[in-house]
């Protein structure tokens, strides 16, 4: 093998370790970003991933995590726990079912037990962010990588200074009817619960 070759081996092997060193943060490290989106914009959740570690932050991502279904609710509780922002994805994909909800019941909680923790919805598909919210600035963007990448500066300068951002993004007021959506998504994030306790006990059953 050449010099050359080598060193290329070596730079590109370097490369993957620090990528991989990105995507899989160890347990107890404090993660920059959580960032919540539906199956079906995996695609855009992953673009806006890698333009937020573009300005030197951490993601975390479920896809890019193998995460046992019995463990699922454990990770994304940790994962919450250590992060700093949480960002929600919001496009005509994102419906309240499954592990989804189990994940914004997580939030929820989340945001119950620490109100000053930033959350911004990124909205695409001129959708309306979800009630659960309530009373929430957010950001309206589009699929095309290049808006995603004005999205994750806007997500960065609002963990520096919410009010730095304010003239860029939109104002939905609390819904009347938030309460009634907050009390939905956790009886379907307990039930959930109930199919994964379920499906743990007949490995046939299959839980979305």
């Amino acid at each position: 093998m050449s010099i050359a070759t080598s060193v290329f081996a070596e730079t590109a092997a370097t490369r993957t370790q620090k990528e991989k060193q990105q995507t899989q943060e160890p347990e107890s490290r404090a993660i920059d970003v959580f960032l919540s989106h539906a199956s079906e914009d995996t695609k855009e959740a992953r673009i806006l991933a890698q333009a937020i570690r573009s300005h030197g932050l951490s993601v975390w991502l479920d896809v890019e995590h193998d995460i046992p279904t019995q463990r699922w609710t454990e990770e994304i509780e940790n994962a919450l726990r250590r992060s700093r922002a949480i960002v929600l994805l919001i496009s005509l994909s994102t419906k309240p079912r499954g592990r989804l909800s189990r994940e914004w019941s997580e939030i929820l909680g989340r945001s119950w037990d620490e109100p000053e923790i930033p959350i911004l919805p990124v909205v695409l598909d001129e959708v309306d962010p979800p009630n659960f919210l309530g009373e929430r600035r957010y950001f309206a963007s589009n699929r095309n990588p290049a808006d995603l990448e004005q999205a994750a500066d806007i997500i960065v300068r609002f963990m520096a200074s919410p009010e730095s951002v304010v003239e860029s993004l939109k104002f939905k007021p609390a819904d009347p009817k938030a309460w009634e959506e907050r009390f939905r998504i956790l009886r379907q994030a307990i039930q959930g619960l109930k199919d994964l306790e379920l499906s743990i006990e007949r490995p046939g059953v299959t839980v979305e």
